[in-house]
């Protein structure tokens, strides 16, 4: 009877140490829940003060154009932090005469001998960091720059210039505070073949094959964070680039166009990125990376007009499919919205866009003769670093400016008409000599489109006069287009004699894009 009520009282006390293993284990799943939610709820910047932060990036790819894009667009929609750029001595006296006017920190990247053991004879890496490939040496210099910013204790990215542009200030009112480091993902369906410098150097330095990944590939040219993060982060790759730097299978061969991306992926399987990092799901954050959704549509427009008879150089002139008045992309792909801007799966308009230069030369078209044209001439003001209207006190709007697909109501009518009509009727009166002005000196001819520039450059001037003609109750006239046709269009119009169509109460002339295929084929 003992040793029987002892096997029941060793029983009980195994079923309740059992139990009690069970409710610490429901206990810590129930705080990693807890912990995942807290991670989930965001906060939002509620004003445009961002003078403690900083923008840093390398603008030794990227021509004055791409430049213009990038520090014009960030400048223009409010950023009125530190814009840091690293740029070769050699460049371009109009580029550092840019920077000066916009108020950038110019790093000049001096060029020294290489020092790694399988360097080529001559090979030149950038300086203090001979010992790295200069693929990679951006990481250390970045994080010197980052350091030697002491005003600089708010939210940093860190970003290339050649192919990024920006929608919205990424540090401005209403975009999520940054908490902690954020790294960013592109497409989950990206399957870097062996030809891709990062499945090259994964497969050959680690043995990891990065095509049986399920997870969207983490980029290595754009992070957020705030100093101390991005510091360490900076830090800790740069660190696994001196430990792959001394194996020839790790850096050398075909590795010349790998920014770093392969080590940061390697670091997130291995578990060695900083702690509470962030992984930025594509299409679900201030960053918008677009490079793949680009490429597949700019290979599909031009192979579709090669098989139809164009030239690859003819075909880059012609619009996307569905590029109708503001819009230069076929709304059915739900990346852009009805005025052309990228925006994430959410519908909301994205702060950063990158690689958007894989839409080929298609979008640079509409980019540069749209937006585009108002980044590149806004010029920062000190006085005014915010952007502020200085008619309203707000944040001035992109669409008044540029007049992309903003409609004017009006309470008597119930006729709409975009910034273009208004611009085009302002053409009209000028000629006519109808300005209401005051002046007795004869009217001077002015077309629209040289209005509309003068409109993008001065918009406080301006703005009173867009407000007046938004109230007038009967706007009617012409449409004309702002932008002239291209060499190649021209000639495509008349080799396949392209017809004009009459869309609408405007009279408006366009190409018709069956017409064109069907004059190809029958041409064939």
């Amino acid at each position: 009877a003992t040793s029987e009520l002892r096997r029941t009282k060793r029983k009980e006390r195994e079923s309740l140490e059992e139990l009690k293993e069970v409710m610490e284990q429901e206990h810590m799943a129930e705080q990693a829940v807890e912990e995942e939610e807290k991670v989930e709820v965001e906060y939002y910047y509620e004003d445009n003060d961002t003078s403690r932060s900083l923008v840093v990036g390398m603008a030794n790819k990227a021509d004055l154009v791409q430049i213009k894009r990038f520090v014009g667009s960030l400048r223009f929609h409010g950023f009125g932090g530190a814009i840091i750029l690293g740029i070769g001595a050699d460049a371009d006296a109009d580029i550092f005469e840019y920077f000066k006017q916009q108020a950038v920190t110019v790093q000049i990247i001096e060029m020294e001998l290489c020092t790694f053991e399988f360097a080529q004879e001559g090979q030149l890496c950038n300086s203090p960091y001979p010992h790295v490939k200069p693929e990679w040496s951006y990481f250390p210099l970045a994080r010197d720059w980052i350091a030697d910013c002491e005003s600089c204790d708010g939210p940093v990215l860190f970003t290339t210039v050649h192919n990024v542009f920006f929608q919205r200030n990424p540090f401005g009112s209403g975009m999520p505070m940054i908490k902690s480091l954020q790294l960013f993902q592109e497409h989950w369906d990206v399957k870097y073949g062996k030809q891709s410098p990062s499945s090259y150097l994964l497969q050959s330095c680690k043995g990891i094959d990065q095509r049986l990944n399920a997870e969207g590939h983490l980029t290595s040219e754009i992070a957020i964070g705030h100093w101390d993060e991005m510091n360490e982060y900076l830090s800790t790759v740069y660190y696994q680039m001196k430990v792959w730097m001394l194996k020839d299978e790790c850096h050398f061969k075909h590795a010349d166009f790998d920014t770093g991306q392969a080590i940061v992926n390697f670091m997130r399987l291995a578990d060695r990125l900083p702690y509470h990092t962030r992984f930025k799901a594509h299409r679900k954050s201030i960053v918008n990376i677009v490079g793949y959704e680009g490429q597949l549509a700019y290979e599909a427009h031009l192979h579709f007009w090669r098989f139809k008879g164009l030239s690859e150089e003819e075909a880059k002139q012609i619009p996307y499919e569905g590029a109708e008045g503001n819009s230069w992309l076929e709304s059915d792909y739900k990346l852009t919205d009805s005025d052309g801007y990228f925006i994430d799966i959410f519908f909301n308009r994205s702060a950063i866009v990158h690689e958007y230069n894989k839409f080929g030369q298609p979008y640079l078209t509409w980019l540069d003769n749209s937006i585009g044209k108002i980044y590149s001439n806004f010029v920062f003001d000190p006085l005014n670093p915010y952007n502020v209207d200085l008619t309203t006190g707000g944040n001035v709007s992109l669409a008044e400016l540029s007049g992309v697909n903003q409609t004017i109501s009006d309470e008597s009518t119930s006729k709409n008409s975009t910034i273009d009509d208004l611009l085009v009727e302002t053409a009209k009166k000028m000629n006519d000599g109808t300005d209401g002005s005051d002046s007795q000196d004869p009217p001077k001819k002015q077309s629209p489109q040289g209005i509309k520039s003068a409109y993008a450059q001065k918009f406080v001037d301006e703005y009173q006069l867009s407000q007046k003609l938004a109230q007038t109750q009967d706007i009617t006239g012409v449409k004309e287009s702002v932008t002239g046709k291209s060499t190649v269009q021209k000639k495509a119009e008349s080799l396949f004699k392209i017809g004009e169509s009459n869309t609408g109460d405007k009279g408006e002339k366009a190409i018709d894009r069956k017409d064109l295929e069907n004059n190809v084929s029958d041409k064939k």
